[in-house]
């Protein structure tokens, strides 16, 4: 495997302590991005604030850039920062980071330099990114423990956003009679709840129709390529009964990265 250095976003952008969380949404917003490094009058890192904090915290903005305030207006970004993030240098292991970043179970890692500076970030899309030329072309066994979390399209929006935050999930397959028919969000939920439409069901919530996904017997270099190609962070497997075998994440390929034999 390679270095940090090879694979991380440099430069990547910062906001200062003081920030203004809704200014941080703002930024996350604007330029599509989901975290970002926090740092001290000194330039150095405290942390790293997320779209899931400040989502969590009532500072959102929709798909259509509508705003979203149901913050208190006077948090800063120190006070919603994830201070313990996973932390390395441009020379660490990729293999190694990778492993820190499953086992304490997030999506990201802050590149510092010998002062504490953020240089770069490396996210679990990166690594999906370079898996590409790693995976083999091989299927992928489903797994006899596989966890599906679905969710029914009549279901109460509400209890369907208890469901992901049951199982620690951003995503759930939305099914009809046991048939996938879609994709809903953790975001797309606890926005619908922002706006007070409690007695919503999935399908009021749902946006699109449809879901991407791949058959039994999918190779993970096809999974990897899915994921890449439509920038989606999980792929379900479909049986030859249009049923849902199993959701291969991107958290997966990491998993399957770390375990191979053959990494360095």
């Amino acid at each position: 495997m390679c270095h940090v250095r090879e694979l991380m976003t440099p430069q990547p952008v910062k906001v200062p302590f003081d920030q203004a969380v809704g200014d941080c949404a703002r930024i996350l917003w604007r330029l599509g991005l989901r975290h970002l490094p926090v740092v001290d009058a000194n330039g150095r890192s405290i942390g790293v604030i997320t779209d899931f904090d400040l989502l969590q915290h009532g500072e959102i903005i929709g798909e259509d850039g509508q705003w979203l305030d149901r913050g208190d207006g006077r948090t800063k970004a120190a006070d919603l920062a994830r201070t313990d993030p996973v932390e390395c240098v441009e020379s660490d292991r990729l293999r190694e980071v990778i492993a820190r970043m499953r086992d304490q179970g997030t999506d990201v890692a802050l590149v510092l330099d010998a002062h504490r500076h953020p240089v770069g970030i490396l996210t679990e899309h990166d690594v999906v990114r370079w898996s590409r030329l790693e995976l083999p072309d091989e299927p992928v066994l489903p797994a006899s423990d596989a966890q599906v979390v679905t969710v029914d399209l009549y279901a109460p929006a509400l209890a369907a956003l208890d469901v992901l935050v049951d199982h620690n999930v951003r995503h759930a397959i939305v099914t009809e009679d046991e048939q996938p028919v879609g994709v809903i969000s953790w975001r797309d939920l606890v926005i619908e709840d922002m706006l007070g439409f409690n007695a919503s069901k999935v399908r009021e919530v749902l946006k699109d129709e449809g879901v991407l996904s791949l058959p039994v017997g999918a190779t993970w270099q096809e999974i990897a390529n899915t994921m890449v190609s439509h920038h989606i962070g999980f792929i379900p497997l479909i049986d030859e009964k249009g049923k849902v075998a199993m959701v291969l994440s991107r958290t997966d390929i990491m998993s399957y990265l770390i375990g191979r034999k053959d990494a360095t």
